[in-house]
């Protein structure tokens, strides 16, 4: 018992240091930050308390709505999804607690999505036997705006990247957030495939049949794993016309399948059990072959500190990229540069928008 409580702990602990510039930086509140985490003893425990913290919002956000406040329901709800969000984000075992969470925070960020400001507009795009749930926000006194594709990571999802897309939206830029197979929403539908780059080119196909949206300005952007998945869209989707990588990987043939904290989100993401089998699927998903045809602009930015995608993943995804393309390296930036958003999210957004412009 002791062993097990050890290991545990340890995992706490590295759940906080690792994880607590991105729950900060995705718009959980520091005091919600502080309170919530100063409760947990053991990691077992993350969820339970992050679940109350949930449902603190959520009471919060019926007083308002009874009291006619739809703006104030939005922003509590908001925050509701996302402690339910980050309540079970790296726990995904026991299957139906992590089912029953990510449903939740779904229908939560559902009702809020209409009184965000600007408002996200919920589409569902066709793709193989499912739909890709997304969220569309425009901004606000713009006809026909250039869009940039959101792209999550291995346990990210589309209802996590508000406070991003805010700054995206401040310059002009459409938002286009979405889950894809392994995702959010989809996940009990279509695990993660490797040929992911096909549900980008769904997405592409539903912006260019709107006629509020400019199909021909259509950038993109992923963190972490979607570092490297946006990437991938790009040099295989021709009608992207740009793409930003933070703190992605070159390949995943490296995961550390061991690992107690995060190879549970990898096995989970492919929805595959057997060490062997996902290894199989790690070696074929890789940017070696695929990047050197991108002949559009890419940005790659990382974090020295990064101990989760190493930074020379990110060096060699842009050593190899066949176009024009520009390197950022924050010294203390940690993973996706988390802990300094105010500095790296701007960069990105700039250099999009140029990118993007007339």
């Amino acid at each position: 018992m002791a062993g097990v409580l050890a290991t545990s702990d340890v995992r706490l602990e590295r759940v906080k240091t690792s994880w607590r510039p991105r729950l900060l930086a995705n718009g959980i509140e520091p005091f919600d930050y502080e309170t919530t985490v100063a409760r947990i003893e053991r990691f077992d425990d993350w969820p339970a308390a992050w679940a109350s913290l949930g449902r603190e919002h959520e009471r919060r956000a019926d007083q308002a709505e009874q009291a006619g406040q739809a703006m104030t329901a939005a922003g509590f709800r908001r925050l509701a999804a996302l402690a339910w969000h980050f309540g079970y984000f790296a726990h995904v075992r026991p299957l139906a607690d992590w089912l029953a969470a990510q449903r939740h925070k779904a229908a939560l960020f559902r009702q809020a999505a209409p009184s965000l400001s600007p408002p996200a507009e919920r589409i569902e795009v066709p793709f193989r036997q499912v739909h890709l749930p997304a969220y569309l926000r425009k901004p606000p006194g713009l006809d026909r705006p250039p869009v940039v594709l959101f792209v999550s990571g291995l346990d990210s999802t589309k209802e996590e990247h508000t406070s991003f897309e805010d700054v995206l939206l401040r310059r002009g830029l459409a938002t286009l957030t979405f889950d894809g197979p392994g995702q959010g929403e989809v996940w009990e539908h279509q695990p993660g495939i490797v040929e992911w780059e096909q549900a980008g080119s769904a997405m592409v196909d539903a912006v260019e049949a709107r006629t509020d949206l400019d199909g021909r300005r259509i950038g993109i952007v992923g963190v972490s794993l979607g570092g490297y998945l946006a990437p991938r869209c790009a040099a295989l989707e021709p009608r992207i016309r740009a793409a930003a990588a933070c703190g992605g990987l070159f390949d995943l043939g490296s995961r550390d399948l061991s690992d107690t904290l995060h190879a549970p989100r990898t096995f989970h993401f492919w929805n595959v059990d057997d060490p062997d089998a996902l290894r199989a699927i790690l070696q074929r998903s890789t940017l070696d072959g695929i990047i050197q045809r991108l002949d559009r602009p890419l940005l790659v930015v990382h974090g020295k500190r990064d101990d989760i995608t190493p930074v020379e993943g990110g060096r060699r995804m842009y050593e190899a990229a066949g176009g024009p393309k520009d390197w950022v390296l924050f010294s203390e930036g940690n993973h996706v540069c988390n802990n300094i958003p105010h500095l790296y999210r701007p960069l990105v957004a700039d250099w999009l928008a140029a990118h993007l412009s007339p």
